[in-house]
């Protein structure tokens, strides 16, 4: 139950970053089409693509490291035997874990500092400068947890699936 509760939550995640991709497409082409006939677009489209970038970038970035979507450099692992291959990603995903979790305790500690500052960004509007780094804790620390999956585990929730088409 408790897994299923947190491959939705990282799913939800997924689906917002989704969205945000799908608002920015929109904005993107608003802005374009309306400098292309002579008019001035809003200017916060900028700046919300800007934080969408960053925003889509971080929600997402859990479900990928689950669903075996990060990147990974299979020249050398596809030489090794099985057996290395297996005790290097363990190696592997706990330092990737380890320092996601470092950014996501640095993050939070930018963030309550901004906060506690009252720092603002002027950009073509004005926001508390927190706003810019608020996803960056819990999906570091998401991403943290996924990697020490891996790690424990072995696999990605689809890496089974990978396999076999590969075999094919």
């Amino acid at each position: 139950m408790i897994l299923r509760l947190w491959h939705g939550l990282l799913t939800a995640l997924a689906a917002i970053a989704g969205a945000v991709i799908a608002f920015m497409f929109v904005f993107i082409v608003l802005d374009v089409t309306m400098r292309s006939l002579g008019y001035q677009p809003p200017l916060f489209t900028g700046t919300f693509i800007e934080f969408g970038l960053l925003y889509s970038a971080m929600l997402a970035a859990p479900w990928l490291i689950g669903r075996d979507g990060h990147i990974r450099v299979r020249a050398l692992t596809d030489r090794l035997p099985a057996r290395v291959v297996r005790w290097l990603e363990t190696v592997i995903f706990a330092v990737l874990s380890v320092l996601t979790a470092i950014l996501a305790w640095y993050a939070l500690d930018v963030v309550l500092d901004s906060a506690a500052r009252g720092e603002v960004e002027y950009r073509s509007i004005v926001l508390p400068r927190w706003m810019l780094f608020a996803p960056m804790p819990p999906c570091f620390f998401f991403c943290a947890v996924e990697f020490a999956r891996l790690a424990i585990v072995g696999q990605s929730d689809h890496s089974g699936a990978e396999d076999a088409e590969r075999s094919l």
